[in-house]
């Protein structure tokens, strides 16, 4: 057996029968050797020029196998990891979850390119930078948004979170994950009150025995309490100073909601 992790009946299995099968298996065993760490320079050379020529197999089962073994290996050449990431979602998720080789241009430039499948896998990531999360939200879709703002390990600029806000005020499953994040600024935290405002005063407006009236009163006290218990979570003068900012641009700074807080 050699230091790569293949013996001399690998080899001669592969040579005598190179069904799908045993290339996958070829590929997961020479991808634990190269993982482990502890090849020559000439042998990881050659590994790596194996790999070139795996990653380009027509059986998808030898691609996964080799995306499985490598996900997380630091010393996978960028390419591999590259390519790997952009094969069909069962060989990419591997790479798109755990591998450190791709960057955060390297990830937008998948969520940009790919489907679905990668924008959520990507979403999941243990680590998601903010411009990764900005790329995300981007792509405007529920499934992603809703895996990227449960996810803790992603962190989210203000600016995306307010459009998460703006594009899915009416999913309730986004904006009950967006509520129980563990940080949400309380600017995005008062857009997010303001949708759900809006969406009760919609329903009470479908009861028969409400006037419009009497819908936009319930439904401005209930925003307006709400508002008013924000203040109180607020980190810093700044912050509550970017909170009435908002209030005002959006017309919600009323004398009503002054005199709340106020009181």
């Amino acid at each position: 057996t050699t230091k790569t992790g293949l013996s001399e009946a690998d080899v001669q299995r592969l040579l005598s029968n190179p069904s799908a099968e045993v290339r996958a298996g070829t590929a997961a065993k020479l991808a634990e050797g190269f993982s482990a760490r502890d090849l020559s320079d000439s042998e990881r050379r050659l590994a790596e020029d194996i790999f070139r020529i795996m990653m380009h197999d027509a059986e998808e089962r030898v691609r996964r196998a080799l995306a499985l073994h490598l996900k997380s290996c630091p010393d996978v050449p960028r390419d591999v990891a590259i390519k790997l990431a952009h094969d069909v979602e069962t060989v990419a998720v591997p790479m798109l979850k755990y591998s450190e080789i791709l960057t955060d241009e390297d990830l937008v430039e998948i969520i940009q390119s790919q489907g679905t499948g990668h924008q959520v896998v990507i979403a999941s990531r243990s680590k998601v930078s903010e411009a990764v999360s900005e790329a995300l939200v981007e792509t405007k879709s529920a499934v992603v948004v809703e895996t990227l703002v449960a996810n803790d390990g992603a962190d989210i600029s203000e600016a995306s979170l307010k459009s998460v806000v703006d594009s899915f005020g009416d999913n309730e499953s986004v904006q009950d994950k967006l509520a129980h994040r563990a940080k949400l600024p309380i600017t995005v935290a008062e857009r997010l009150m303001a949708r759900a405002s809006e969406n009760l005063r919609r329903y009470l407006m479908s009861r028969p025995e409400m006037t419009a009236e009497q819908a936009d009163m319930i439904a401005l006290q209930s925003r307006e309490r709400a508002t008013v218990s924000l203040f109180s979570e607020a980190t810093s003068d700044n912050e509550v100073e970017r909170l009435v900012q908002q209030l005002y641009d959006n017309s919600r700074l009323t004398p009503s909601l002054i005199l709340r807080a106020t009181c």
